[in-house]
């Protein structure tokens, strides 16, 4: 028995109209944009710049992960999937797939980095969009109990590159990586942010590190639910003393905090400073209970982070109101929701996933041209598009 789907999602509320209409041209730069900038399910984000282009990951869990690309920090488009469900450890469970997924370009080349069952794996390719490799699985050092799930890459000013390493409440650690992508030279042990048995920080999740004007940065997020953490030294060396603790990443003294859609904004990305000076980070937020706005699933937000005189950063709290865009340019990349699909490609857009393991391919666009046929081999074969949002 087959299945045959054709798909054309018309967008009806004139907000996602004009967003994609506003996205054919300059961005609109001075003008305010309305988070979630990724409505829907999206957690755990990464957030890279190259050259002019920025691209966004994290994790994906039983669907297939995606990376998404922009020129603006606003609008994203979906652009590769670097990781096939055809890989067999993928599992077709709902904690499988992949955790903490980052993309970063070193040695020439493209590489994704991401967690599965307590082992980080790596994918490489020589273009942003595909093929990729195969995963290769990250060696771990005997002094270091684990590489966990839900790491990130840091890139340093003299290209030296290194994972910062989440395994458990106290294991926080930061290796240093080779040119094959596997750990060799620092280990650095930091185990002293969250020690046992008190876990003053939770969790301690999600590490994420960089660089500005010297001096590095190490933020985390207290656990799922809520909460940022910073940490700031002018070297990069494991000694506690070297290191200070400067506490709320996000501006939770705002005074509209209390009515906002989005609490518990945590689980940042790495802040990237534009050629302007500004700075920018993305991050995810649960929406309170009840709220007149039913997107489900951990909305992905961006914010503008300010440094105050002795170097610390706040990050705007995600509250109900407008914010300037960072000053760019769009490409015409229009809002990140499901856009319809014709299917006039032989390639399915990135922006479909499959649901769990799936070793052979359960669709066909040349079946029957314009079609998205499927061919069911079991229950596990399944085709989505998340849903971004549900009333906007």
């Amino acid at each position: 028995m087959m299945t045959v789907l054709r798909f054309s999602i018309l967008f009806l509320v004139a907000i996602a109209g004009f967003a994609g209409q506003s996205g054919l041209a300059q961005s609109p730069s001075f003008r305010p944009f309305m988070n979630p900038v990724f409505p829907g399910d999206r957690p755990d984000p990464t957030l890279t710049k190259i050259g002019n282009d920025f691209y966004a990951s994290g994790s994906s869990f039983s669907p297939t992960p995606v990376i998404y690309h922009s020129t603006d920090l606003v609008h994203w488009e979906a652009i590769a999937q670097p990781v096939s469900a055809s890989w067999s450890f993928y599992g077709a469970g709902t904690t499988d797939g992949v955790w903490g997924g980052q993309l970063v370009f070193h040695e020439g080349k493209y590489w994704h980095f991401f967690g599965h069952w307590g082992t980080i794996y790596f994918v490489t390719s020589g273009n942003v969009q595909g093929p990729w490799s195969s995963p290769v699985a990250m060696n771990c050092p005997a002094s270091v109990p684990g590489l966990g799930m839900d790491n990130s890459i840091f890139v340093d000013d003299d290209d030296s590159w290194y994972m910062l390493v989440k395994n458990g409440q106290e294991n926080n650690w930061i290796l240093q990586l080779g040119a094959n992508g596997q750990p060799a030279g620092k280990i650095l042990d930091l185990r002293w942010i969250n020690p046992s048995p008190a876990f003053p920080f939770g969790w301690a999740e999600g590490p994420v590190m960089w660089k500005r004007k010297g001096v590095y940065y190490y933020s985390f997020a207290i656990n799922a639910a809520g909460g940022q953490k910073v940490f700031s030294s002018q070297t990069l060396i494991s000694d506690k003393s070297a290191w200070t603790n400067l506490g709320d990443f996000f501006d939770e003294t705002d005074p509209k905090k209390s009515t906002s859609l989005f609490q518990g904004a945590n689980h940042a990305s790495q802040v990237i400073m534009l050629e302007d000076s500004t700075s920018w980070v993305i991050f995810q937020s649960y929406l309170t209970a009840n709220s007149e706005w039913e997107g489900q699933g951990r909305q992905g937000l961006l914010s503008q982070v300010f440094y105050d005189t002795t170097g610390k950063p706040t990050a705007n709290y995600p509250t109900n109101y407008a914010h300037y865009s960072p000053v760019l340019p769009s490409s015409g990349i229009p809002w990140m929701v499901p856009h319809s699909d014709f299917f006039d490609s032989t390639k399915l857009s990135p922006e479909w996933s499959l649901l769990g393991y799936s070793p052979t391919s359960p669709w066909s666009l040349t079946a029957r041209p314009g079609w998205l046929r499927l061919s069911p081999k079991n229950a596990q074969n399944k085709v989505i598009n998340k849903d971004a949002e549900h009333n906007y």
